[in-house]
């Protein structure tokens, strides 16, 4: 599952997904398209069964940040499938 979460408490989030899921964040500079101004984003890939716990994660830091999850077809790596599994 991927999730963008944008947040000004993005550190906090970061902070505690990284601690307590042991799971890394990509901060990702964005510019809002309507207001223009610049703020951070986070992008995490969990598994489905972590999903719930970061929600939680996101939800006890910041219950206003605005959250994006949706489906993955794969992910590779450390922490997930071994790049030799897309052979």
């Amino acid at each position: 599952i991927q999730f963008l979460i944008f947040s000004q408490k993005y550190k906090e989030i970061n902070d505690a997904i990284t601690s307590r899921l042991h799971r890394g964040c990509t901060i990702l500079e964005a510019t809002g398209g309507y207001t223009g101004q610049p703020q951070k984003v986070l992008l995490v890939v969990v598994r489905k069964q972590q999903s719930v716990a970061i929600s939680r994660v996101i939800e006890e830091i910041d219950p206003k940040a605005f959250v994006s999850q949706g489906a993955v077809k794969g992910v590779y790596g450390e922490g997930f499938e071994s790049l030799k599994s897309l052979k």
